[in-house]
């Protein structure tokens, strides 16, 4: 018996896959593949969710966790692995400015260079408990969130010898011009040295299925900004993702259509 094709799914926190490729999620499972997934969130431990009255960090972090959970379920049933590194969200690291709002964004956009080395090094630690070249890795970006910034430089260093698929880190890509994101995509390709093709599904996005997906994450945003972002999603067409040969040619032989280019 052969067995299943393992795939891991990297998220800087607990909503970030649900809010970027539940597309790719959602065909992968309705095709009938038999495929293992692990969904590994890394700053798990976290005081951050606007839309609950407990702000217990031990609540709070237990609450997205289920999350998780939740979504995974609407997608797969009990086919995909949550797993939660438990590493402290932002706010809660001593690199904070407790002057800082936490609902501010642009107070995660400040990326001080000794704060991320430390981070890259403490959860490359941390992911070497994974297998370091599974079928195929799914891996962010890294935009401008500095916890995505950590996680994408930790993952494309750690999993550089698997097959490897990027995702746009949404709502960030909605704020970053074309170029940016290029530089980014540069970057990783110099980190995993594997050329990244542009891909896109042929696979067509369904808004109201994106919609009822992320109203699992009822914490973190309301059912108007759920409905904003699947909005602005389906504007530029669905989920981008960039993808090395041998994730494409993964990806084609499950029976993913995919528009491709350099």
């Amino acid at each position: 018996m052969s067995l299943k094709p393992l795939i891991i799914c990297i998220s800087p926190h607990q909503d970030d896959i649900a809010l970027s490729i539940s597309s790719l999620l959602h065909e992968l499972y309705t095709k009938n593949i038999e495929v293992q997934c692990k969904l590994i969130s890394c700053f798990t431990r976290t005081n951050y969710a606007p839309y609950l009255k407990n702000k217990s960090v031990e609540y709070i972090s237990r609450e997205r966790e289920l999350e998780d959970r939740k979504y995974v379920k609407k997608i797969a049933l009990d086919m995909i692995e949550v797993i939660s590194i438990g590493m402290n969200d932002s706010p809660l690291r001593e690199e904070w400015d407790t002057k800082c709002d936490i609902y501010r964004p642009d107070n995660y956009y400040k990326h001080d260079k000794s704060e991320i080395m430390r981070y890259i090094h403490e959860l490359f630690d941390k992911l070497s408990r994974y297998p370091e070249k599974p079928e195929l890795a799914i891996l962010p970006l890294g935009l401008q969130h500095k916890d995505h910034v950590i996680v994408s430089k930790t993952s494309s260093m750690r999993f550089k010898e698997a097959p490897i698929l990027v995702y746009e880190d949404i709502p960030y890509r909605f704020d970053m011009s074309n170029d940016d994101i290029k530089d980014r995509v540069r970057d990783i390709e110099l980190s995993i040295g594997k050329k990244l093709f542009t891909i896109k599904s042929k696979y067509k996005f369904n808004l109201n299925l994106w919609v009822n997906l992320l109203n699992s994450y009822a914490s973190q945003f309301s059912r108007e900004e759920v409905l904003n972002m699947a909005n602005k999603l389906n504007n530029i067409g669905g989920e981008n993702y960039w993808a090395c040969n041998d994730a494409i040619n993964l990806l084609e032989s499950m029976g993913f259509e995919l528009s491709i280019s350099m």
